[in-house]
Parts: structure tokens; C-alpha cells; sequence
């Protein structure tokens, strides 16, 4: 009985009819026609599972799949996978070597070596498709026994596209001239209300949803996979890089702030990474050695994250590092370009692109000129200025509004 109540998809014309559908929706079908394992990884409360229940629904309708061919369970109790996946069986007499099944396990790290739990099925039962969701990469680090068996998607909180099509209010961006004041007003809501539960938040309630998730997160996601002396001083760091929203990281100078041991601290940040709360950015080098031991900048996986609820420059120069998923900037003493993003990475001539980031309506000549200082250090593809909302080209300048990356 206990079971069924996971699986009411079990029942003659249930569906779970979710009608909002994140942008990974598309991808994720796709995914379900191979043999490999598919993997939804980020923190909590992105719909993780509603996709899970949203794929449920199209294998039932659009596939035409046997309702009792497709299994759910999520591990917020610990139960062993062998386990539950006997019981699925004598419920439904389903035939593992016969039929074609489809186990979705909802934060499945809860289990012990799931990998290697997981494996013995995959590799005797080539009937089942598995798919997986974890709210933490940490569980992922002894993932070798599913190497060339899985595919990780991860799923990030609401792109800027996906808060107004929640709202529907999407067909702004199909006319960005006319809408363009009303799209920058909803902008600066989204910045803080990237988590769909949010969307409709005061700024009060917006900061008592963050810190319950993120303390959820460090008090006990990570502290799950790793032993932590001072989990205070773990939430301490993250507090202190959330209220700046991005800072220049100095391990010496940070860890005698905190009066902690400089490995700690190196271990602490790096457990926050993993857990997908922050993200380093590397000052950019054609020497890879070089790149990891120069100067490194923090910034918060999601501008949500962020104490300071005054949208300035820093917060959407945040943004558009999440946007693009950029991994570089480059600095010279005091002289810097925002970000670098590399095209055709792993070649021995990578092209690059410089972007710089205005948060403001304009732009002026007299903006770009110290830019000119690195345009001879390296070959360059494009230049660009992501700007609030100016659209122009200054010299070879491409100069652009946000919203017209994001249709990009």
C-alpha cells in the first residue's frame, strides 16, 4: 500500500498534469529513448521531481507505456534499492527480463553506494531505464562505477525566459522596443525569485525561503558526505560571499579574518562549490597551470542567494556569469575585462570573447577605452557589452540589452 501512494500514476486515468514545463522538458524526452542512466542533479526545489512526474505523464500518453511498467520512489526514508525494487515487483508482477521498465528514484544519495547498486541492474536488466535525481554533486565524487553509463543533466533555477512564461507575460520579449521598460521591472524581480515556490514572494518571505534552503544544504546535505569541524564558520563563509555578492578570493587574508587554518578554509570553499552554492572564476591564462594558480573570484550560483536586494552592477554582473556559464575573467593590475568566454575550448586556438558588463542604459565611447589596453594580448572573436538596456555598436563594440543575450 505504501507503494501505491508513490505511483498513483498506477491508477486508470490519473496523471499528475503539471502544465508548467521548464525548459529542460524537451531535453530530458529525448533522453529517455537510450539505455543510459539519466541523471537530474542541483540543489533542492528546481522541480526536480515534477519533472520526474511531468516524464511520467508524457511515457504514459505519448509513448503509450503500461502504466505498472513505470516505478517511483524517493528516498526521504532509507530503504535499500534492491529492496523497493523487489516489492515494485510482487506488487505488479512485472517481468525485469521481458518488459521494458522505467524506475525513477527521487534523491537516490540518501543510499549508501548507490552506484554500484545501480550498476548491477543496469548491466543485467537491459530492459530498465533508469532515472535518477540527486540534490547535491557531492554524492557524485565515487561515481566511476557508472562511468559511460549515465547522463547528468543539471537543472539550474528559472532562466529569465521560463519567470515570464510562468507568469505569462513571456510574449514581452517577442517585442523587447515596446515592452522594454516593463521587461526591466520584472527583471528586477526575477533577479531574487530565480526558485519557482518564490515567484510570488515578498522580499521578507524571499529571505526566510533562502536561509532554510541554504542552511538545509550546509547543515545537512554536506555535512552528510564530509566530516565539518566548524559548520558554523562553513554557513559564516557563505554569508559573508552572499552579502557581496562576488569577491576577489584571497585565502591568506579570508582565513585569518575568520581565524581558521588556511587548508579549512580552501576545503570549506571547495565543499560549497561542490554543493552548487558558489562558483570560482578563474583569471584567464593560455598556461592551464598558470590559469589555477592566479587570482580567483566567488561568485553565488544564483543572484537569489544574495543578502543585498539592491540590483547594482555586481548582482548583474552575477547574473550574466550564471547566464553564460562563464569560467574566466582576466585581470592586470589594475585593469580588467568582466569575463572571457572561450569557444572550441580544448583546440590548440581557442577563439575568445570578451564581455563586459554595464548595468546601465548608456553607453558612452569613452566607456571602452582602457578596454583597448588587452586587445593585442590575445586573438579575439568578438567583443561584447551586456548592457540594461542600450543597443548599439561602439567602434567594433557589439553592444547589447540582457534580454537579448537571453533570446540568444
Amino acid at each position: 500500500m505504501y507503494l501505491k501512494q508513490f505511483n498513483r500514476h498506477w491508477e486508470k486515468d490519473f496523471f499528475y498534469d503539471i502544465s508548467f514545463k521548464r525548459d529542460y522538458f524537451e531535453e530530458l524526452k529525448q533522453k529517455l529513448e537510450n539505455k543510459f542512466i539519466l541523471n537530474l542533479i542541483w540543489i533542492r526545489r528546481v522541480w526536480k521531481t515534477t519533472l520526474m512526474k511531468q516524464l511520467i505523464d508524457y511515457l504514459i500518453l505519448e509513448k503509450k507505456i503500461n502504466r505498472k511498467n513505470i516505478f517511483f520512489y524517493s528516498f526521504d526514508e532509507i530503504w535499500e534499492i534492491k529492496e523497493k525494487i523487489d516489492e515494485y515487483i510482487k506488487i505488479t508482477w512485472i517481468n525485469l527480463e521481458k518488459e521494458k521498465i522505467y524506475i525513477f528514484f527521487d534523491e537516490v544519495q540518501k543510499i549508501k553506494d548507490f552506484q554500484s547498486k545501480i550498476k548491477i541492474y543496469y548491466d543485467f536488466h537491459t530492459n530498465i531505464k533508469f532515472i535518477l535525481s540527486g540534490s547535491s554533486s557531492l554524492y557524485l565524487q565515487k561515481k566511476e562505477s557508472l562511468a559511460w553509463r549515465i547522463f547528468e543533466t543539471y537543472i539550474k533555477p528559472l532562466n529569465f525566459w521560463e519567470f515570464l512564461r510562468f507568469k505569462k507575460i513571456d510574449y514581452y520579449l517577442e517585442d523587447s522596443l515596446i515592452y522594454k521598460e516593463k521587461i526591466i521591472l520584472e527583471f528586477e524581480k526575477y533577479i531574487f525569485r530565480q526558485f519557482i515556490d518564490t515567484i510570488y514572494f515578498r522580499e521578507e518571505e524571499i529571505f526566510e525561503y533562502i536561509n532554510s534552503l541554504t542552511n538545509k544544504i550546509i547543515k545537512e546535505d554536506i555535512t552528510t558526505y564530509f566530516k565539518i569541524e566548524y559548520p558554523d564558520i562553513l554557513l559564516k563563509i557563505f554569508r559573508i560571499i552572499s552579502n557581496n555578492t562576488w569577491m576577489i578570493l584571497e585565502y591568506k587574508n579570508f582565513s585569518n579574518d575568520l581565524d581558521i587554518d588556511q587548508r579549512t578554509l580552501e576545503k570549506y570553499i571547495y565543499y560549497l562549490e561542490e554543493a552548487f552554492l558558489i562558483k570560482k572564476v578563474y583569471n584567464y591564462s593560455t598556461n592551464l597551470i598558470k590559469t589555477e594558480r592566479k587570482l580567483k573570484k566567488v561568485y553565488l550560483e544564483t543572484t537569489s542567494f544574495c543578502l543585498n536586494k539592491e540590483i547594482d552592477w555586481e548582482i548583474f554582473e552575477n547574473y550574466i556569469l550564471n547566464l553564460l556559464d562563464l569560467e574566466y575573467f582576466y585581470r592586470v593590475w589594475n585593469k580588467e575585462v568582466d569575463f572571457i568566454q572561450i569557444k572550441d575550448k580544448y583546440s590548440l586556438k581557442p577563439e575568445l570573447i570578451w564581455i563586459e558588463i554595464k548595468y546601465k542604459s548608456k553607453i558612452k565611447k569613452e566607456d571602452t577605452k582602457w578596454l583597448k589596453h588587452f586587445h593585442n594580448k590575445y586573438p579575439l572573436k568578438e567583443k561584447i557589452i551586456i548592457s540594461k538596456d542600450f543597443l548599439w555598436e561602439i567602434e567594433d563594440y557589439k553592444i547589447k540589452p540582457f534580454y537579448d543575450i537571453l533570446k540568444n
